[in-house]
């Protein structure tokens, strides 16, 4: 049985947001967390914007001392997982350093649609995956409050990385009571096995997040 999320059946843009998450220096190649191709979805961003009424951009924005970096823990490795505070983290390079060239926004970006950046990940305690809260669900960004007051009903999500904060801002999206659409070749992720791919596939279609091909956008 398919687990992936379903398809979006039809394409309406009038009360829908565009997210652009974490398009940033560190993503990109040569970063300090590469993704693959990951310049390519800079050029789908830049095509995406003019389509949409409302784009908000977030950034990843930590401080030196946040514990998902492994350099911030004795004996431990990039990839592993660390029960902290009740709290599990993933452990990842240092990147989206707070006001360093590669927490920057990707150069090449178009910025004249955005009309506001939200900022994450910027408690060191805290595990802030999600584009709207960090994972303790009481600190927000602002994002949920900003679309509301734009009466936004459906956002529209795209950028890195899929398995961190994609995944958790969709279904984070729906239980706060957005339709969120994954444009799912608009998305790029760190290394996942199989049974991850599948846990975050069968999560988000449980949440009822949809996904969409970017030619239907285009």
């Amino acid at each position: 049985m398919d687990a992936s999320p379903a398809l979006s059946e039809s394409v309406s843009l009038a009360k829908s947001a565009l997210v652009l998450i974490d398009l940033q220096r560190d993503f990109l190649p040569h970063g300090a967390w590469e993704m693959p191709d990951s310049d390519a979805v800079i050029g789908l961003a830049n095509r995406f914007q003019r389509r949409f009424r409302l784009v908000v951009a977030t950034q990843d924005w930590h401080p030196k001392s946040h514990k998902i970096f492994a350099s911030n823990h004795d004996k431990r490795e990039i990839g592993q997982v660390i029960d902290f505070k009740r709290q599990l983290f993933k452990l990842a390079p240092v990147h989206c350093v707070q006001k360093t060239p590669g927490a920057e926004l990707a150069p090449a970006l178009v910025r004249d649609y955005i009309q506001k950046i939200f900022y994450r990940g910027q408690d060191s305690d805290l595990n802030g995956q999600s584009a709207f809260f960090d994972n303790d669900g009481r600190t927000s960004t602002g994002l949920a409050e900003f679309l509301r007051a734009r009466n936004i009903t459906d956002v529209y999500l795209m950028g890195f990385s899929h398995d961190g904060c994609v995944v958790k801002s969709a279904t984070q999206a729906q239980s706060l009571a957005f339709q969120a659409h994954l444009i799912e070749d608009a998305i790029r992720s760190t290394p996942q096995t199989e049974q991850e791919r599948q846990e975050d596939a069968r999560t988000m279609a449980e949440a009822g997040v949809l996904r969409i091909a970017s030619r239907n956008l285009l």
